[in-house]
């Protein structure tokens, strides 16, 4: 039997809608005992990706961000992990970001040199997938500032003459200025030079 009063069960629906867990945005700090780095991070890295097209419909090709701040002493290092995916199947693993990587923040272009992986014993992010490639970039912390309080911000992984945009799958802005709020000072005083 159907009930009478489909607004009931429309109603009770969208309160159980809202009562879905909301994608919370946070900052994550620990102890790395091993290292004894303080490592600042982002609860969850930043997700970019660039449409493959030519190789299946909706395929696509994804870039995970995760921009983390070393502390150990009074001293800060800055590093931008990367874990490169695709939703392709290549019979093959994903393609390296490779040894180069640019960003291309509020139109302004930044090359980041590779760097080997931090000597933790705990890493801040985790492959989204099994095969993801992973690699570290180093940063300034001017460059971590930029990065930070960009208001756009674009990946191009691979050499110069070869290189693909990967754009924001969510807008990251919220996301980086709460890592911000974490960088020893003032970050958007400091970022504007003062």
């Amino acid at each position: 039997m159907l009930p009478r009063r489909p607004w009931i069960i429309l109603l009770g629906l969208s309160l159980a809608a809202c009562s879905l867990p909301q994608r919370e945005l946070q900052v994550g700090e620990y102890l790395d005992e091993d290292s004894g780095y303080t490592v600042t991070y982002l609860g969850e890295p930043l997700l970019l990706y660039r449409d493959q097209p030519a190789l299946a419909a909706h395929a696509r090709d994804y870039l995970s961000l995760g921009p983390a701040i070393l502390s150990r002493g009074g001293r800060d290092e800055y590093l931008l992990w990367i874990c490169s995916w695709t939703t392709i199947d290549r019979r093959s693993p994903p393609p390296s970001p490779g040894d180069e990587l640019a960003l291309l923040l509020d139109g302004e272009m930044m090359d980041l040199p590779l760097r080997q992986p931090p000597p933790l014993g705990r890493l801040p992010y985790h492959r989204p997938i099994n095969g993801g490639r992973v690699q570290y970039y180093r940063l300034t912390r001017s460059q971590m500032l930029q990065l930070l309080n960009s208001d756009s911000l674009r990946a191009l992984p691979g050499e110069s003459g070869a290189r693909e945009e990967f754009r924001p799958w969510h807008d990251p802005r919220a996301a980086l200025a709460m890592l911000a709020g974490y960088l020893p000072g003032d970050a958007r005083r400091l970022a504007q030079g003062e």
